[in-house]
């Protein structure tokens, strides 16, 4: 028998309890689709730097630096904060992300395997 796939919300900039304005709706996708394997590298390291409150330094193309704590990211653009200022950062202008610390992912095992070697 054909069971149609539950649907589920996507995370936004939006924390939970905030309210928006205006007829915008969330995007939906089906929950197959939104599931770790189909979640993209990209998406995986920006979201393990905010959740760990990570600094970073992104380096622009245009040759400058920024740094600072990214508080969130959609498809098209990332926000960083400083200590006095938040920057709204399209990722095509990005060159690179450099995080202080090395970023945790669930498949770091590459990682756990040269510190056996090391050893």
């Amino acid at each position: 028998m054909y069971q149609q796939p539950t649907m589920k919300r996507l995370p936004t900039f939006y924390e939970a309890g905030e309210r928006r304005t205006g007829n915008t709706r969330d995007p939906i996708i089906p929950e197959s689709k939104s599931s770790f394997k189909s979640a993209n590298l990209q998406e995986i390291f920006l979201n393990n730097c905010r959740k760990n409150e990570n600094r970073v330094r992104v380096e622009l193309l245009r040759g400058e630096t920024r740094t600072g704590r990214i508080v969130g990211f959609d498809s098209q653009s990332v926000i960083l904060a400083d200590d006095h200022t938040q920057y709204l950062i399209y990722k095509s202008a990005i060159s690179s992300v450099i995080p202080e610390e090395p970023v945790q992912y669930i498949f770091n095992e590459i990682h756990k395997r040269e510190d056996v070697y090391d050893a």
